[in-house]
């Protein structure tokens, strides 16, 4: 379970690095979007995985 939790991790930041060398302001506006998109989608991943953890164990 962690090993494809790290897998995703690594994943997304090999993409994220191939998009900050592209120079251009849309890029930078992508860049920004797609940061903000997957910082929403990690805390929303995290808070679902320990809510399923707490009601699985309690």
């Amino acid at each position: 379970m962690g090993i494809a939790i790290q897998m995703q991790a690594l994943e997304k930041q090999r993409v994220l690095r191939s998009l900050w060398r592209l120079p251009c302001p849309a890029i930078c506006i992508i860049r920004f979007f797609l940061f903000l998109s997957n910082k929403i989608f990690d805390i929303c991943f995290n808070l679902a995985l320990y809510i399923s953890i707490k009601t699985l164990y309690n």
